[in-house]
């Protein structure tokens, strides 16, 4: 979902980009009784271009997210919601199921397979129990990285057990064997 949202996105930015002047976007956002419509013409641009690659790579997700959000909500409510919801009558139906999916992807992170899970920016902490109903965590879902920041935390307390919650509310007991 994260990569299609991006990717989709990305040639409108590339359009945008090579094809087209912000000065032709400035004068359309002007029109519309926006302030500062040069800059925000500026910003459209990046958001359609690079936010929407980063997006589709996944890296810096949640903030390219929210810069699409921010824009596709924008696009339904001040450029579009005139036109009513169904997009042959230049309605506001897929921007508004671009911001919802950013919107996912703002509160899920990149996932698995992005630049942020791989360079260790995803926040998102992963829980799942192993086949003897131990809680497994950790940024990539390895026991070894629960046992050496828990043994850390058990080392800092001088005890040699650990009883904590996960992001995901689930409760656990660590012990040293």
């Amino acid at each position: 979902m994260r990569f299609a949202t991006g990717a989709i996105l990305f040639p409108h930015g590339h359009q945008k980009v090579f094809y087209s002047s912000p000065d032709k976007l400035a004068v359309a956002i002007g029109n519309k009784g926006l302030p500062l419509p040069l800059l925000l013409a500026y910003l459209t641009f990046f958001s359609e271009f690079v936010a929407a690659a980063c997006q589709a790579v996944g890296l810096f997700t949640r903030i390219a997210a929210a810069m699409i959000f921010i824009q596709m909500m924008v696009i339904v409510m001040i450029f579009q919601g005139p036109y009513g919801f169904f997009w042959t009558n230049r309605g506001y139906e897929y921007p508004l199921l671009w911001a919802a999916f950013c919107l996912a992807i703002f509160f899920r992170g990149g996932g698995r397979w992005s630049v942020d899970h791989y360079i260790g920016r995803n926040s998102r902490l992963h829980c799942r129990a192993d086949g003897r109903g131990r809680i497994v965590a950790g940024p990539h879902g390895r026991r070894e990285s629960v046992r050496r920041r828990l043994k850390q935390d058990a080392d800092e307390s001088r005890r040699a057990s650990f009883r904590g919650t996960l992001a995901c509310g689930r409760v656990f007991h660590f012990r040293e064997y």
